[in-house]
């Protein structure tokens, strides 16, 4: 399957060229609906396609005959964004009243918060031929398309070792890889030159690259107590409790991943998508870890995104301390 990025660019494509009408969106990442809805919005508007948001379930028979059967009457075309299409419980059949996908007069695209779709609706897409974009937490190896595209839209271009590090520094953490981009851009201005991570490292809010790549040690080789006290000085010393909550989370996704190739294959090495210096330092510890356990330790890094974000060091120190006892 195609990355959400690689989805969303085809998307963007058949949309502007009027190739396809009906794009349906949907996932459980709000941040990548989001980033998704809002490029096909902006990419239609410079084309001078108006677009209307709307909610889907208010939405009815008559409107939505109006809407999507009739020609507009003061634009040659126009685009309708439905948002929680989810919570609309007559979607299906309003979009059974389309006998065929070129019946559509203007545009649709569908924002499904969920990452499953009821067999019904699903029949009804496949018959119009939507255009899907799945919009899930991304793969570790799947994370970097991401990264680049954030870039691409902020108008920066950072070289391979750059965009490492904060990947490594945020992991799933999109917002703050977005706001750090942004503060970026401000600093250095948008540019088509590739920006090296000596150029940025020292107003990068987080720690590091040397304290990330000795916390993630810790962590991989178990040494807990360690990571507690590392975590403790960072922490005394200004750097970033989010910061140091992506590199935990980053930590649990790909060793989750790993494990979970390495129980499909024997043969981990050449299955595995991830890159060969990440993968062999991750399999030299694997088996200090249980997946329950990574899978609990994620599942408290998704709870502690809020709540760090209005607490104070030691409230951040005792919670990031919790989530290393899961593992």
């Amino acid at each position: 399957m195609l990355s959400t990025i690689k989805q969303l660019k085809h998307a963007r494509q058949s949309i502007l060229h009027k190739e396809e009408r009906l794009i349906f969106l949907y996932g459980d990442n709000e941040f990548l609906l989001g980033m998704a809805t809002d490029d096909l919005q902006v990419s239609l508007s410079r084309k001078g396609v108006p677009c209307l948001r709307q909610d889907a379930k208010i939405e009815n028979s008559e409107s939505f005959e109006e809407k999507f059967l009739q020609d507009s009457l003061f634009t040659e075309e126009m685009t309708y964004i439905f948002l929680n299409a989810e919570q609309a419980p007559k979607l299906s059949q309003l979009l059974q009243k389309v006998s065929h996908k070129k019946k559509l007069k203007n545009s649709v695209l569908i924002v499904y918060n969920k990452p499953s779709v009821n067999s019904l609706l699903k029949t009804e897409l496949k018959r119009l031929e939507a255009i899907e974009v799945l919009c899930n937490n991304p793969k570790p190896f799947e994370q970097k398309d991401v990264y680049e595209f954030l870039c691409e839209k902020e108008g920066l271009n950072l070289d391979q070792k750059a965009l490492e590090l904060l990947g490594e520094q945020f992991g799933n953490n999109f917002i703050g890889f977005q706001n750090e981009l942004h503060k970026i851009s401000l600093i250095k201005g948008r540019t088509s030159e590739k920006v090296s991570w000596p150029e940025i490292k020292n107003f990068v809010e987080g720690i590091r690259e040397e304290e990330a790549f000795q916390l993630t040690s810790l962590l991989l080789e178990k040494k807990l107590p360690q990571a507690q006290a590392q975590i403790n000085h960072l922490l005394h010393v200004g750097d970033n409790a989010l910061s140091l909550l992506g590199i935990i989370s980053y930590f649990c996704r790909t060793a989750l991943y790993l494990k979970s190739e390495s129980s499909r294959s024997k043969k981990t090495s050449s299955s595995s998508k991830l890159p060969n210096f990440l993968k062999n330092r991750y399999n030299r510890h694997m088996h200090l870890h249980s997946e329950a356990a990574l899978k609990e330790a994620l599942r408290q890094c998704v709870e502690a995104d809020l709540f760090l974000k209005s607490r104070g060091k030691s409230e951040q120190l005792i919670f990031l301390s919790h989530i290393l006892l899961a593992l």
